[in-house]
């Protein structure tokens, strides 16, 4: 499985995460950037290995305290949703991918507690200690040589790494199963919050509002209509003068579900 990690240190990383958790199951994200010096060995010389893995994980990396001197901050590793890479090539010092999103993870209580507090342990089920084992997983350090990180600056310390790395087969494991070994059936937006509630968690998106495209169907269908891939982009069978629905689920989190409400409006719009 490859993982592919982005963090939130800046606005147009964030916006990445955001489009992951926005759109619906099949949908390709195309040429998503990854410098190729942030990219593990032998992908970053042979981007066609990475088409040939067919699973991948996209996950965001965040930077917590630890109020531990000799390491300050500990890279915590929230894997968002499975994928699959399409196509991969290089292109001017970049390694560019069509990323095809697949199904949410799901954070049940056992992974939840392996985040409180951030865990080091390594099997399958703890997530952040898996991927935080691999030697070239992100980590931060210091900007300056022989000075230490101050986790209340951010300009003291830099993340290293790679973005893209394998990780090794069976190492980690997205099943939920129920007390007899049997896989739960869940509802995919209830995966979906599971997401955005540990995203939430840290603050680094407490200022941004969270949707979900369930899909498009015709009016008064509950049929939604199929995502189609016509080159590299993810379309919906429409003609002129066709109308119809668009289905999206909105949720803040669980860090901001006290904050002031607001309203949303739509307004109905025919294709022309």
């Amino acid at each position: 499985m490859i993982a592919l990690i982005s963090s939130a240190g800046e606005e147009i990383y964030k916006q990445f995460v955001l489009q992951v958790l926005c759109y619906p199951t099949g949908h390709i994200l195309p040429d998503v950037p990854y410098s190729l010096d942030r990219v593990a060995n032998p992908f970053d010389q042979s981007p066609s290995d990475l088409v040939d893995e067919k699973e991948a994980v996209i996950v965001l990396v965040d930077y917590v305290p630890t109020g531990n001197l000799a390491q300050p901050l500990q890279p915590l590793f929230l894997p968002l949703r499975k994928a699959t890479i399409s196509r991969a090539s290089r292109f001017a010092g970049k390694l560019l991918l069509d990323v095809r999103l697949g199904e949410y993870c799901y954070y049940d209580d056992n992974i939840k507690n392996s985040y409180i507090p951030a865990s080091a342990s390594v099997t399958p089920r703890f997530w952040s200690g898996v991927i935080g084992a691999i030697d070239q997983s992100p980590r931060p350090m210091p900007t300056s040589p022989g000075k230490a990180i101050d986790p209340a600056d951010r300009k003291s310390w830099m993340s290293t790494g790679n973005f893209v790395l394998k990780i090794g087969k069976d190492a980690i494991d997205f099943r939920v199963l129920d007390a007899r070994g049997e896989k739960v059936v869940r509802d995919e937006c209830e995966d979906w919050k599971s997401v955005v509630d540990m995203v939430t968690r840290t603050g680094q998106f407490e200022d941004k509002l969270f949707y979900q495209i369930s899909g498009l169907r015709r009016p008064d269908s509950e049929v939604s209509l199929s995502l189609l891939t016509v080159g590299d982009r993810s379309v919906y069978q429409l003609t002129a003068g066709d109308s119809a629905e668009l289905v999206l689920h909105f949720y803040q989190g669980r860090k901001r579900q006290a904050t002031d409400k607001s309203v949303l409006q739509t307004l109905p719009t025919t294709l022309s």
